[in-house]
């Protein structure tokens, strides 16, 4: 199998093992979350049709899911012009939880179904 084409399998299960185990410790289904982000350099040159289509992404978040580039960089420049969204930041942070998913009991299982690039994303 070309290593490309590898990296892709490795993504594409490790994106469906963390939303399946996101969903099932918060107790919400997938057609609860509203909006899903792609940042970084992966999210930012990613279709979010194309990735649903071949199962990179569920289907069942297609409409939602917007991917907005170097979020790290856009966050530094807005900070840099309005020093007062340090206090905003301050109170994501203090909301937010970590979340380790290779710590999860149910990870690698989870992982290993999703290898193939025709899953169902059952939730």
């Amino acid at each position: 199998m070309p290593e490309d084409v590898r990296q892709l399998q490795l993504a594409k299960a490790a994106i469906a093992a963390g939303i399946t185990i996101l969903c099932e410790q918060y107790g919400c289904e997938m057609t609860e979350i509203e909006r899903v982000v792609l940042a970084g350099g992966f999210g930012s040159f990613l279709n979010p049709d194309s990735a649903c289509r071949m199962g990179l992404l569920p289907e069942k978040l297609r409409g939602r899911i917007t991917a907005i580039g170097n979020a790290a960089l856009g966050g530094a420049k807005l900070l840099g012009l309005d020093e007062s969204l340090m206090y905003l930041g301050a109170s994501l942070a203090e909301k937010t939880e970590y979340l380790e998913l290779g710590s999860e009991a149910a990870f690698s299982g989870t992982f290993a179904r999703a290898m193939g690039f025709r899953e169902d994303w059952e939730e």
